[in-house]
């Protein structure tokens, strides 16, 4: 498998990564399937966190 670049991630807590340490949320490395059906596709969030990075690079300023 190909490893996506850093500017392609999406900020996720442990539990909502691989849901190793906190088994109380929805991992997504763990039901891929389930986690797209709630939260919809990973990808999806790319803009929505440049978005947000954006707008604290802006209060920092």
């Amino acid at each position: 498998a190909r490893r996506a670049p850093d500017c392609m991630a999406i900020p996720l807590c442990e539990g909502h990564h691989q849901g190793l340490l906190d088994g109380s949320k929805l991992a997504l490395h763990q039901a891929p399937s389930r986690w797209r059906r709630l939260y919809g596709n990973d990808t999806d969030w790319i803009s929505w966190a440049e978005d947000r990075l954006h707008k604290e690079e802006e209060n920092t300023i």
